[in-house]
């Protein structure tokens, strides 16, 4: 507890930069747990697996269960979304400004469904998917939008992108432990000037070490307690290039010495 609390009298001192190393640490932790995640999400294949779609937009007394299943047997659809009327309203009320506060109303009036398309599917195999789409809801009033592309990522096409994608999760994680390692060697003044005061008038032994120690431990548990209790899992076998950084803070706190405070 006396650790403890000398930790948080520098931390009560330096609020900000304290926050921003704890903060820093658990996101290094939390990168190390989702690896795969993050490369998923900025890997190129994910980028490029949107498919062009269109919506309709039907009367409400249809059958959305007969639709989809009708619609994702036809050659060409690739998926069928039926969008309730909650999101609805709020398409109607972001894309048709006339509507305002009778969106809610005019959704219950409506269907409308998502129809994604295979790639490369030509604009005449489009437009007799909607033609299908017509005839199966019985012939009655249908609202059709233009077939829309998913949006193009030129940044697939650049070399360093596709480095970066490969690597990002190391990319991500090494940024941000040097950002850490950063605000530790600012913090570590501060701490070593507390700890030369209370070694040299109280019987205390590597007081700056155990400081630092619980400075990151802290964060690490912290990180890993929120994986656990959202994931049901924390994978601790990726826990080594953190401890690598942790140890490699050591050098800010070993040996006895009279820092001078930089903040």
């Amino acid at each position: 507890m006396f650790y403890l609390k000398e930790l948080f009298l520098i931390a009560r001192d330096h609020k900000l930069l304290s926050v921003v190393n704890v903060m820093l640490l658990a996101l290094t932790v939390s990168v190390t747990q989702h690896r795969a995640e993050i490369k998923n999400f900025f890997a190129v294949d994910s980028k490029s697996s949107a498919t062009p779609y269109f919506n309709a937009l039907i009367a409400a007394d249809s059958n959305p269960d007969y639709i989809i299943r009708k619609m994702s047997n036809l050659p060409g659809v690739a998926k069928v979304v039926f969008k309730d009327d909650k999101k609805l309203a709020k398409e109607l009320r972001g894309f048709v400004s006339e509507v305002g506060s009778e969106a809610a109303d005019l959704a219950t009036n409506f269907k409308s469904f998502k129809i994604n398309l295979n790639k490369g599917l030509q604009p005449k195999s489009a437009q007799l998917i909607k033609e299908y789409f017509s005839r199966l809801v019985g012939g009655k009033d249908v609202t059709f939008s233009q077939v829309k592309q998913p949006k193009g990522w030129e940044i697939q096409k650049s070399p360093l992108y596709s480095m970066f994608s490969k690597w990002a999760d190391v990319y991500i994680g090494v940024i941000i432990g040097l950002g850490w390692l950063f605000t530790l060697w600012i913090l570590s003044h501060s701490i070593q000037a507390q700890s030369y005061v209370i070694e040299k008038f109280q019987r205390k032994d590597k007081t700056a070490l155990r400081m630092y120690a619980l400075l990151s431990l802290a964060p690490i548990v912290f990180s890993l307690i929120a994986t656990f209790w959202f994931e049901g899992k924390a994978n601790f076998a990726t826990l080594a290039p953190v401890a690598g950084i942790v140890a490699f803070g050591c050098l800010f706190f070993i040996g006895k010495k009279k820092p001078q405070r930089f903040i």
